[in-house]
């Protein structure tokens, strides 16, 4: 049997109210959560349960050490920022979700940033994917591409996903 390991974006929010909010591939919320006191360990327990972390983002320039190391730990992409984001733009960005605090909306405006900067990629890879039929593969070769410091073509990583399910099964 093949297990299917759910890939997310996380927004990281650092401080003493740590915040944190997970968005699957397909830019569906999971979960947006802040806590006082939330040290490292019980937040990487806490995001672990719900899948692979494929990117990290944040809302500061330049990114805090907090959220490099987390990102570090897990091997994610860390999507960085040049400046900033501004309020009234983290305001427009969140509209609609339900959010209870600042931090909440600095974390979910993080992760939606991040998702949106994956976007172009995610795209790319389902479109090759579609032509080749081969969209099952979509969440591996996302996550291959993703962190691609072996510098793989997009066939590559296809190849890859598709020996890594035959090794799985």
């Amino acid at each position: 049997m093949f297990i299917k390991i759910k890939s997310i974006i996380l927004g990281l929010d650092p401080g003493t109210y740590i915040s944190y909010s997970l968005i699957d591939l397909d830019g569906n919320v999971l979960k947006i959560r802040s806590a006082k006191g939330l040290n490292l360990s019980s937040l990487i327990e806490e995001v672990s349960s719900y899948g692979k972390i494929l990117a990290v983002g944040t809302d500061k320039y330049p990114t805090p050490s907090f959220v490099r190391k987390f990102a570090s730990i897990f091997g994610a992409k860390l999507i960085e920022l040049n400046r900033d984001i501004k309020i009234e733009k983290k305001q427009y960005i969140v509209r609609g979700y339900k959010i209870k605090n600042r931090h909440e909306r600095d974390s979910l405006a993080a992760a939606l940033i991040a998702y949106k900067r994956m976007m172009a990629l995610f795209n790319k890879i389902d479109r090759y994917l579609g032509h080749h039929s081969a969209l099952e593969l979509s969440s591996e070769v996302k996550c291959i591409m993703t962190n691609n410091s072996a510098g793989l073509t997009l066939y590559e990583a296809v190849e890859k996903a598709r020996k890594n399910k035959r090794n799985i099964l």
